[in-house]
């Protein structure tokens, strides 16, 4: 069973939170419609980490080493895949972990996603 962790991304401050207790604050003093929202992004973790350990979540942008592929990690359709506008979409994997790397987020490094 995998554990279950989020992290949030402050549109406010522009910063992201990933201490547990912090993030479960910003929940209790967030309202429902914002939760989707623009301000404030809740992202999940996949119970995966990359080749250096670092926990993968969604909005991470993930690199995979040796294939030449670049993209950003979602929730669709009940499992977390990496979508790239160039090379498709493709589910993750437990068996894949030493072939990610997290290069950064949609939300500080967008920028990224441009690279390849």
């Amino acid at each position: 069973m995998r554990e279950i962790k989020f992290r949030a991304w402050d549109g406010n401050k522009k910063r992201m939170i990933d201490k547990a207790l912090e993030v479960a604050m910003l929940i209790s003093k967030t309202p429902v419609k914002q939760k989707t929202g623009t301000l404030v992004h809740f992202m999940q973790y996949t119970g995966l980490k990359d080749k250096n350990g670092v926990e993968i979540y969604e909005g991470d942008i993930v690199r995979l080493v040796g294939w030449g592929y670049t993209g950003y990690v979602a929730f669709e359709n009940c499992e977390f895949i990496t979508k790239s506008g160039k090379c498709g979409d493709y589910a993750m994997s437990p068996k894949q972990n030493h072939d990610y790397l997290v290069i950064g987020n949609i939300h500080e490094n967008q920028e990224l996603l441009n690279e390849t």
